[in-house]
C-alpha cells in the first residue's frame, strides 16, 4: 500500500507542475492554444527566459530606486 501512495504523490506532484506552469504561461500572455502545442524543452525555455526577463525588470527597478534615494538625499530628503 505505501508504494500506492508514494505513486500517488509522485503524480499530483507531475499535475500540480503542469498547472502551476501552464498557469504562469497564461499570466505572461501566452495564448492557450500555443502552450497546448508546446513541448517540453518548449516550456522550460519559454519559462526560463521569462523568468530571466523578470529578473532584469527587478534589477532595473532597483536601480532606479536607488537612484531616487541617492538623489533625495543629496538635495536633503523626501
Amino acid at each position: 500500500m505505501k508504494g500506492h501512495d508514494s505513486d500517488l504523490q509522485s503524480e499530483e506532484k507531475v499535475i500540480l507542475g503542469y498547472w502551476s506552469l501552464t498557469i504562469r504561461l497564461l499570466q505572461l500572455g501566452i495564448p492557450w492554444d500555443f502552450i497546448q502545442e508546446l513541448s517540453l524543452p518548449q516550456v522550460m525555455m519559454v519559462t526560463t527566459l521569462a523568468a530571466s526577463m523578470l529578473e532584469v525588470e527587478k534589477e532595473k527597478n532597483v536601480n532606479v530606486d536607488a537612484a531616487y534615494s541617492g538623489m533625495a538625499a543629496y538635495y536633503g530628503g523626501m
